[in-house]
């Protein structure tokens, strides 16, 4: 069952994409420049096209997956608000 080892690969995907757009927290509690390079807040409109971008084809649905012929009547899509990058689904 190639479903549930789809959505794994795609759910982990977006976990590494979002990782490497965000700040990372070192042991004195500060913040170290996200590993993209560009700093969210510094550069926030080049990091909003950016980020975009990366997580664009991570949360488009899968179209063509299902045909007439395969009596699917459900379409599973995820969803990802996240506003600050103008991303609203």
């Amino acid at each position: 069952n190639t479903y549930f080892t789809s959505r794994q690969d795609l759910y982990a995907s977006l976990v590494a994409a979002v990782a490497h757009c965000s700040y990372t927290v070192q042991a004195n509690g500060g913040l170290k420049e996200p590993p993209c390079g560009l700093d969210p807040v510094e550069s926030s409109d080049e990091f909003s096209k950016y980020f975009s971008a990366q997580l664009g084809p991570l949360t488009a649905p899968e179209l063509g997956v299902a045909t007439e012929d395969s009596g699917a009547d459900t379409w599973i899509v995820p969803t990802v608000q996240l506003g600050y990058v103008g991303m609203r689904q």
